[in-house]
């Protein structure tokens, strides 16, 4: 697996066929990843240069590459040289294959990841070869037209290894202008079950751009790197030791600052902050104890002037006063009761499916009918029941069940109907008969007539219901309490 987040070092022609030099850089690169705690990978590129330059150029010391890639020459022996060299350093290895021989090379020096480059990305004979070699497998996009993005992810989407596609600008160097960056959102829109990396290579004192693809969802980050010596000169799209720590430092600053993406309780130290600036409620008149308190009975004024005061938007009025309280005194959470039943729960209820509804992108119909299905009554409907939409119920149906978090749906089965589920967005447990299913999205599973089944989700989950037509009282329990139970107990109509 590659891990999450995780630094590519490319090497390159870096070496200058030079083995010495080459293990100079590797442990440079392994030193950084000791000293930042990060996971580096170094990458080979690997090509088997009898058989990639055709014969008749092969002494044209005029064409660039042809000139650049014979002068750093190493072979498949160096290469296993430097590989196990690296992973005595603990570093994880990859490798640029830019034609078959250098793709059994992958196979035969057990790189532990394959790499598509940009210039490789359309090279369709290449990528069914290194599709077979049964390797995580990173690909770039530099210069892809849409259509040959969709091509060279369905090509490998389909891997029992991992997968991930980078976004790539094969400028070298690459100017800020022209980095494009929101292709990394692109990509996430388009292929949102595909982890997305980002490689370029941009001012390699330029640390903005790290950052900013970690903001955008960027988990794989990918540099040349180097060191320039008296011999050795470094270009200008290849990171020194000191700038590939750097680079390394800003990624994990950016994650820092970024966050996790669930919303945690705030810190005490947040809390306390924001209480010292809210106001608390006090007594408008003398309220005697036993007495409901409605909110014409109070006013709210800055500040709170004890730690075990109400505030304002703290509670919901009528509540029950169990102590007396004069003129101007401050409300305090052990002197009330709430008078309100658990019903007046299901206002937060409706905004947080709207919100579930609104992330996932799913819609439906404006006549549609919403329910909350809920088993042991409202006041259990956190930890039983679902939210139903009927968008459509005639000789077939078709409904959207939303569950929330942690939220189950008991044991039943339908005598009448046959039902089909298919995960939209979110998880669920499917327990058919017995048998546990954890649908993954978009997996459709069939529930057949007189099948017992239930379902679960642990972090909130919306499923498409196809069936036949769905008659009311064609659902029979498990749990007889639930049956015995008056419809009008276990649904409640909710309007959005």
């Amino acid at each position: 697996m590659i891990p999450t987040p995780a630094f590519v070092c490319d090497l390159a022609n870096n070496h200058f066929g030079d083995m010495e030099h080459a293990k100079k850089v590797i442990a440079s690169v392994a030193k950084v990843q000791q000293d930042t705690g990060a996971k580096l990978i170094i990458k080979f590129q690997f090509r088997d240069l009898d058989t990639y330059i055709h014969k008749d150029f092969r002494d044209r010391r005029d064409l660039k590459y042809i000139d650049r890639f014979l002068s750093t020459r190493l072979n498949e022996e160096h290469f296993f040289e430097l590989t196990q060299y690296a992973k005595e350093l603990s570093l994880l290895t990859m490798a640029t294959p830019f034609d078959e021989n250098g793709a059994d090379w992958i196979t035969s020096l057990d790189i532990d990841i394959a790499k598509i480059a940009s210039a490789s990305a359309n090279d369709y004979p290449l990528l069914e070869y290194v599709k077979k070699l049964n390797k995580p497998v990173v690909a770039s996009t530099g210069g892809l037209r849409m259509d040959e993005v969709d091509r060279l992810v369905f090509t490998f989407k389909d891997l029992s290894e991992e997968f991930v596609l980078m976004h790539c600008v094969s400028i070298y160097p690459c100017p800020s202008d022209k980095l494009n960056m929101n292709q990394i959102t692109n990509f996430k829109n388009r292929f949102n079950d595909l982890r997305v990396g980002f490689s370029t290579h941009e001012n390699q004192d330029d640390f903005l751009p790290v950052a900013l693809a970690t903001s955008l969802g960027a988990s794989l980050f990918e540099r040349h790197v180097g060191i320039s010596t008296d011999k050795y000169q470094l270009n200008s799209y290849s990171s020194s030791p000191k700038q590939l720590e750097m680079w390394v430092n800003a990624q994990q600053m950016a994650l820092s600052v970024l966050g996790n993406l669930d919303r945690s309780p705030s810190t005490l130290e947040e809390t306390e902050t924001l209480k010292t600036l809210k106001r608390g409620v006090y007594a408008k008149n003398e309220i005697e104890a036993g007495k409901p308190i409605n909110k014409e009975d109070v006013y709210f004024a800055f500040p709170v002037s004890d730690e075990n005061q109400v505030i304002s938007g703290g509670i919901e009025f009528p509540v029950i006063s169990k102590s007396h309280f004069k003129q101007d005194s401050a409300i305090l959470w052990n002197g009330i009761e709430d008078s309100n039943e658990t019903e007046t729960d299901i206002p937060s209820l409706i905004l947080q499916a709207k919100s579930m509804f609104s992330q996932s992108g799913i819609k439906f119909n404006r006549n549609a009918e919403i329910e909350l299905s809920h088993h042991f009554g409202i006041q259990r409907f956190r930890e039983f029941g679902a939210l139903i939409v009927t968008c459509y119920n005639d000789e077939y149906a078709k409904k959207l069940i939303l569950q929330y978090p942690r939220q189950k749906h008991p044991y039943h089965y339908h005598k009448l109907k046959k039902e089909s589920f298919q995960l939209l967005w979110g998880d669920m447990e499917l327990v058919v008969d017995g048998i546990s299913i954890q649908l993954e999205l978009g997996q459709i599973y069939t529930v057949e007539r007189g099948s017992w089944h239930k379902f679960s989700s642990l972090h909130g989950a919306i499923v498409e219901e196809v069936s036949t037509s769905a008659i009311s009282s064609d659902s029979y329990y498990e749990d007889p309490k639930i049956s015995k139970l008056a419809r009008e107990k276990r649904k409640t109509q909710i309007s959005f």
